[in-house]
């Protein structure tokens, strides 16, 4: 074995080199630091694949809104301008938009 700080040769049991006087082996500071770098990159790790499966699960939400959107928007119009919504669009604002909008969409009266 040989000393990490002037390269001259040790024998394994030594703690400090007898020549320049350094530290052979990890002291507890030095083991204790290690222990908490590794606990901080498992725990680094972790939180990182959990943000990788939250991106996942946001994406996966995107694609509703590809529909949701344009439903509000054509119920807003609809609503303005004083147009007769059908009852399947009515169904549909209950089933994929909104289950309180849609509920209140079908208690309007056809009539109106």
């Amino acid at each position: 074995m040989f000393c990490k700080n002037c390269g001259i040769a040790v024998t394994y049991d030594e703690v400090y080199c007898h020549n320049c006087g350094a530290a052979l082996k990890p002291t507890y500071e030095e083991r204790a630091a290690n222990a908490k770098n590794e606990d901080r990159s498992t725990l680094g790790t972790i939180a990182l694949v959990f943000a990788i499966i939250s991106c996942v699960i946001m994406g996966f939400a995107l694609f509703p809104l590809a529909w949701a959107v344009p439903m509000t928007v054509s119920m807003s119009r609809k609503l303005k301008n004083g147009q007769p919504i059908s009852v399947g669009f009515k169904v549909c604002t209950l089933l994929f938009l909104n289950t309180v909008s849609g509920i209140l969409l079908l208690c309007i009266p056809e009539n109106e």
